[in-house]
């Protein structure tokens, strides 16, 4: 969709917030947020044509002639503060300062609007995760979880974990609630390759999508 014809009219027109408001609402269906993504990508590189056309006319001379200006006025050059630009003359504030101002104003309003939305989303998935019970999870699926989460491998790198599985099953057991004896089955051939992998649960496919599937329902992601 071509945006253009809103752009010129809010960058021409005398309008006002509440008309910005109504525009946006009609433009993207009522805030539609892919619309509203798609609007801001659109303006985005309006900006970037417009400013570049405006700033291919400005001569050398004319730079020459607003420094001479701004120095009899005592006012300061005009540059860029962002990292990428920091330092360089910024020639729409020196030339044209509110050539955009009220499109910067339209601009403001739509991640606004986005950001409400996603804030909405994100919200409504935290609300959906605090009800999620996963209280039935069986003693390979905890091993699993402790696994895929890192826990299993930050604890091994402590002390005395470093040094003995033993010592590392004794502890899971007091957090999952499981045997000592049967956690230690379990993580002595994920820790040590040597070991018969027989009782390894992460060889276990289903079980394993099972758990990834687990943690997706609680917006962990899995990388």
């Amino acid at each position: 969709m071509d945006y253009t014809r809103l752009f010129d009219e809010i960058r021409y027109e005398d309008l006002g917030k509440s008309d910005f408001i109504k525009l946006l609402q009609q433009e993207t269906n009522n805030y539609d947020l892919e619309l509203l993504e798609a609007l801001l990508y659109d303006l985005e590189f309006y900006f970037f044509v417009e400013k570049n056309e405006m700033e291919c006319n400005i001569s050398d001379k004319d730079i020459e002639e607003k420094f001479k200006e701004y120095g009899e006025k005592k006012l300061k050059i005009p540059t860029y503060d962002t990292p990428m630009n920091k330092g360089l003359l910024d020639k729409e504030k020196l030339f044209f300062p509110y050539e955009f101002s009220t499109l910067y104003q339209f601009n403001n309003l739509i991640i606004k609007k986005i950001n409400e939305i996603k804030s909405k989303q994100t919200s409504k998935q935290i609300e959906k995760i605090q009800n999620i019970d996963l209280s039935d999870t069986k003693g390979t699926e905890k091993i699993i979880i402790l696994e895929k989460l890192g826990i299993l491998n930050y604890l091994r790198m402590k002390e005395p974990f470093n040094n003995s599985v033993n010592a590392l099953a004794n502890v899971l057991s007091a957090i999952t609630g499981e045997k000592q004896t049967t956690i230690q089955s379990y993580i002595n051939p994920i820790l040590q390759v040597e070991c018969d992998q027989k009782n390894n649960p992460l060889n276990k496919l289903k079980t394993v999508e099972k758990v990834k599937q687990k943690l997706l329902s609680t917006g962990y992601k899995l990388f």
